[in-house]
């Protein structure tokens, strides 16, 4: 049997954290290795981190794709964990999938061109709905831990929270996308640092990679997807 090793290119310095302390821990129980990539944005070594366009993400995916072949006994998987909100207008099919009904619908549209586009085998894409933050809603009492005797902010949490369906359903706008949401509670409401690396650590690690998936359909259905990647092939 083959190892797998997934190569998650990430959007930014707090995936790739979460990938690293967080999601690869939780993948080596089932024999996978989970590597992080920032994604690259110049040719900068600096340059690193966010979706600025289509092609730089595209350029480091067929990168990666060449950097890591099947060999021996390594199966490699890229795969990408980049937002849903903010996304490049140029990136294949969006304005199509923005006429669709639901967040659902569109990200999966997208998801499917994503992978028509770069033609791999070796390929999984994955869009975030609609962020990252939406992953530290579903931890809104270990968040209040985090920032201690700030009294009412689990409920102030917990009522964005239920103006939707799940954490996914929390809108993309501008300002009420969930990292809109949390800046406006932490640091306009509450006076608090929001420190979004150090939060999201402390928040998913302890909300665990099964909560998640529980709270979230979509993320469920992408990591489901690198899960089967490690059954036996026929």
């Amino acid at each position: 049997m083959k190892q797998l090793i997934l190569h998650i290119i990430c959007e930014g310095q707090t995936e790739e954290r979460f990938v690293k302390k967080v999601l690869a821990p939780y993948l080596s129980a089932f024999q996978i290795v989970a590597k992080a990539l920032l994604v690259t944005t110049s040719n900068s070594k600096h340059g690193k981190g966010g979706v600025v366009n289509f092609a730089h993400i595209e350029r480091d995916i067929h990168r990666a794709l060449k950097l890591y072949p099947d060999k021996g006994y390594e199966r490699h998987i890229i795969t990408t964990f980049i937002d849903f909100y903010g996304l490049p207008n140029e990136f294949p099919a969006f304005p199509e999938s923005q006429q669709l009904p639901s967040p659902y619908r569109q990200v999966e549209h997208l998801e499917k061109a994503f992978a028509q586009a770069i033609s791999s085998s070796r390929f999984i894409p994955y869009i975030q709905l609609h962020e990252f933050e939406t992953l530290i809603f579903c931890g809104c009492q270990h968040l209040s831990f985090f920032y201690g005797d700030c009294r009412g902010l689990e409920e102030r949490l917990l009522e964005e929270l239920h103006t939707a369906e799940n954490p996914e359903l929390i809108n993309g706008g501008r300002r009420t996308s969930p990292s809109k949401r949390l800046i406006q509670i932490i640091e306009n409401e509450y006076k608090q640092k929001y420190d979004k690396p150090l939060m999201a650590e402390y928040v998913t690690s302890r909300v665990g990679i099964e909560r998640l998936r529980e709270c979230c359909p979509h993320f469920n259905q992408w990591v489901e997807c690198l899960l089967t990647c490690a059954q036996p092939q026929e």
